[in-house]
């Protein structure tokens, strides 16, 4: 006969562990409670940014967002532009120009413009501009009245049927931006951007998309590029070589006066490259700061989870690329 406590250990010990096991189960987030946690703690730090550093204000009508899957900066951009500007989120476009660029096939916010391609390629770089040329172009056909001699004259006088704007837009598509007319009112002014806003380190879950091999994990699909897989492969200079190919984009894209702001992604501030990566921006920019989100915990290792350098008022339309990076013509 087994005794008495043997016989309630038994029973009692396989009973405690299941409710223990139970109870760390329901303390675990959700997949779908992780997506919302990441996508809610993107967006404040962007809010935390724009608090201390007014990046969202009348001035800013164009604006690209760098790695803007799964749109969580694009979409805070289109709510702040649009409460500054009075127009509703998504009509932003009829006032401002909001563009963002990814390696991964992400849905654009409602009222914003995106292209996919690689930070690292200047065909990328070219796509981001053309769009930015794109509206700034046929914003210009619209204020110089040039539309009206394109629309006959009856669908001139009231554009407002379904029919008659899908001939607008039919217009539009036939324009060119080499139609020298056009090209030689087209300055640097009016297409390049006011704020660039640059987070080019991995993704994170998202409710979206095919999870192991796109959206969570793009690299992996691109596993023939070597560059592309160095978020992976050494993800302490992976961020660098990033927010060096979006500071390229910047020496073109971003107006004289305009800012720039970069999240860098599991850095070792021990790195040299750190120190030379702000000394390139301090070549473009009259201010640049480093930042990092409030709250963020002090740590005695010189490896942190990330890092954002606040750019602000580029010295001029263009800057030389060459003196930047220390390159011989």
């Amino acid at each position: 006969m087994i005794p008495r406590d043997i016989r309630w250990r038994g029973i009692l010990y396989p009973r405690l562990s299941v409710l223990l096991h139970r109870g760390y189960a329901s303390a675990r987030l959700t997949r779908q409670e992780k997506i919302d946690g990441s996508n809610h703690l993107s967006r404040s730090k962007l809010h935390q940014l724009d608090t201390k550093f007014n990046l969202f204000n009348e001035n800013v009508t164009k604006m690209v967002d760098l790695g803007y899957s799964p749109g969580n900066w694009l979409i805070y951009a289109r709510e702040a532009l649009s409460r500054i500007h009075e127009i509703e989120p998504e009509k932003i476009y009829q006032k401002c120009t909001l563009v963002g660029l990814d390696i991964i096939i992400g849905n654009h916010p409602a009222g914003t413009f995106t292209t996919q391609g690689n930070i690292l390629s200047k065909l990328a770089h070219r796509n981001v501009i053309s769009l930015l040329k794109e509206h700034a172009y046929k914003r210009l056909v619209v204020q110089n009245g040039l539309l009206d001699d394109l629309l006959p004259e009856q669908d001139a006088k009231d554009p407002t049927f379904e029919s008659e704007m899908a001939r607008i837009s039919d217009i539009f598509d036939d324009l060119s931006l080499k139609d020298k007319t056009l090209e030689s009112i087209l300055s640097l002014q009016d297409y390049q951007a006011d704020l660039i806003t640059s987070d080019l380190s991995s993704a994170f879950l998202q409710d979206k998309g095919f999870f192991n091999n796109t959206t969570t994990r793009p690299f992996i699909r691109s596993s023939t590029n070597s560059e592309l897989r160095r978020n992976v492969t050494d993800p302490l200079k992976a961020s660098i070589d990033t927010a060096e190919a979006a500071l390229l984009l910047c020496c073109e894209a971003l107006a004289k006066g305009g800012n720039f702001v970069i999240r860098l992604a599991r850095i070792d501030l021990a790195d040299p490259e750190i120190d030379l990566l702000e000394e390139r921006l301090k070549r473009v920019f009259k201010h640049v700061q480093r930042w990092k989100p409030e709250g963020s915990t002090k740590s005695n290792f010189s490896v942190i989870s990330e890092l954002y350098f606040v750019c602000k008022d580029k010295q001029d339309h263009l800057a030389d690329k060459y003196n930047v990076f220390d390159v011989k013509r």
